[in-house]
């Protein structure tokens, strides 16, 4: 029988043990077998326990939980000699008489805090958690990633002594760091943070190599002298930045956050807007209040519009282009049906500037746009050649009607370019058949026919032949598919 040699079963194990670090942020139950791996391998056969207890770094991955034995952590830790640590303390099912546990444990490994190169402490109550951190008083000069998520909101003053020079990564969820070393941060998550929107400003201006930014900021009151402080603060540079990911709660914070930071026109932006009712919120225009967002909007081509109404009372408006990637998410609650017009102001969607577009999918359900809110969301592609659309329940020949309004006055022409229209999982029924027939006649008679009009029908829905012939004279060619249990049948009426 073949036998690996020691060089290629400590690469083996090695491996194994470097997938630690890469599932840090998924949940693991306390006695899974990837815990105890060394372990286990260590009890295969004298070779395999030979060559695990002589590889320190097998041993550097210390998960502690109230389960975890305090013998096999003083183990972890002594075979582990003086190889980097990554450790974590995670809160699964922890009961309320867990706190010595914890604080024993962690006690022992704040021993070791110089070797540790990645902490994380998840799911642990404010309690617990300040238990944890309070061991940790020594420095951790070696210490990359720092990751924090307690269940409730709490504070602390500093961690490792405030002397972390080679963190690259925070992460805190429910949790602010009074003191820490901002400086050479690559990474910042903070989610769920009560920070008023000039402290926040203030962290970020001590992160000029940011990479990844995600900020997940709680509604906060401003007391109005910090309001008028804040329209003086200087804007946040962020030269380096690949990822922007910001939830806001109050059109507030939009406005004192978005107009400040500046960021390449190659970031990856994603921002939500979780709102509560629309009567008390201010218009949110991300393209007025953001300069960098503006930018990166005129390269986009291909973007989406999406729009529900849930019953829940909830309403949500999304923007998405995955070239370059944008997404932004307005959410109301306690919003009704009939506010579509108002919700579609505060989303601020007629001040999009989008000089590049050329393919627009509108999907939606249950949201009644009025012709004017059709106006707002359509008069800005002024570049649009492309139109899919996706709509149930939401007003679809009064869209229409706005695509064929005004053709006599060239500056009023609602998306002049347009020469493909796809419509699919839509309900059309007589009413809408006129509509999109009217809206193209006259189109093709102000000298700006569609060339090619897609339709996805319900397989008991047939196309009007009165239609069919009006569009045989306005329309280059129309293709309808119809619906089938097993397939799609497509014709073309030319």
């Amino acid at each position: 029988m073949l036998r690996l040699t020691d060089d290629i079963l400590y690469e083996i194990f090695c491996l194994a043990a470097l997938d630690f670090p890469k599932r840090r942020y998924f949940y693991q139950p306390p006695l899974t077998r990837e815990y105890y791996q060394p372990l286990a391998l260590s009890h295969v056969c004298r070779h395999w326990r030979r060559t695990t207890l002589m590889s320190p770094m097998l041993w550097g991955n210390i998960y502690i939980t109230n389960h975890s034995q305090i013998a096999l952590l003083h183990a972890f830790l002594e075979r582990s000699q003086a190889v980097s640590l990554h450790v974590r303390f995670h809160g699964v099912d922890s009961p309320a008489h867990s706190n010595n546990y914890f604080e024993n444990k962690a006690q022992i490994v704040s021993r070791h805090s110089s070797r540790i190169v990645t902490f994380e402490a998840i799911n642990l109550s404010s309690s617990l958690m300040r238990i944890v951190l309070l061991a940790f008083t020594s420095v951790t000069p070696a210490l990359q990633s720092l990751t924090l998520k307690s269940t409730f909101p709490m504070s602390i003053s500093s961690f490792g002594h405030n002397h972390t020079p080679r963190l690259r990564e925070l992460f805190t969820k429910n949790v602010i760091i009074a003191k820490i070393e901002y400086r050479d941060l690559i990474s910042l998550r903070l989610h769920k943070q009560e920070m008023p929107a000039p402290k926040l400003l203030s962290v970020l201006r001590q992160c000029p190599t940011l990479e990844i930014l995600e900020v997940g900021v709680a509604p906060t009151n401003l007391p109005s002298n910090i309001t008028a402080r804040l329209q003086e603060e200087t804007h946040v540079s962020l030269p380096h930045l690949k990822e922007l990911e910001l939830t806001v709660y109050t059109s507030d914070d939009a406005i004192a956050i978005l107009p400040r930071l500046h960021y390449p026109d190659t970031t990856t932006v994603q921002l939500r807007f979780d709102l509560r009712s629309p009567d008390i919120q201010e218009n949110i225009s991300v393209v007025e209040l953001s300069e960098s967002l503006r930018l990166i909007m005129t390269r986009v081509r291909n973007m989406s519009l999406e729009m529900f109404f849930s019953s829940d009372t909830s309403a949500s408006v999304q923007l998405v282009s995955l070239n370059p990637r944008i997404t932004v998410d307005w959410t109301w609650a306690r919003t009704w049906q009939d506010e579509a017009d108002t919700l579609i102001g505060k989303a601020g969607l007629s001040t999009l500037s989008l000089p590049s577009i050329e393919r627009l999918t509108i999907v939606g359900t249950a949201f009644r746009p009025s012709g004017r809110s059709w106006r707002a969301i359509l008069e800005p592609m002024r570049t649009l050649s492309t139109l899919e659309l996706n709509l149930r329940d939401c007003r679809i020949p009064l869209l229409f009607d706005i695509l064929g309004a005004e053709l006599d006055l060239d500056s009023n022409v609602i998306c002049p370019n347009l020469t493909h229209c796809i419509i699919s999982q839509t309900p059309i029924g007589p009413t809408v058949f006129a509509s999109i027939e009217a809206c193209f006649t006259r189109r093709a008679r102000a000298g700006i026919p569609l060339k090619h009009l897609d339709i996805l029908m319900s397989r008991d829905c047939d196309f009007p032949s009165t239609i069919r012939t009006a569009l045989r004279e306005s329309v280059g060619e129309v293709t309808v598919k119809h619906e089938n249990d097993s397939s799609l049948e497509c014709r073309s009426l030319w």
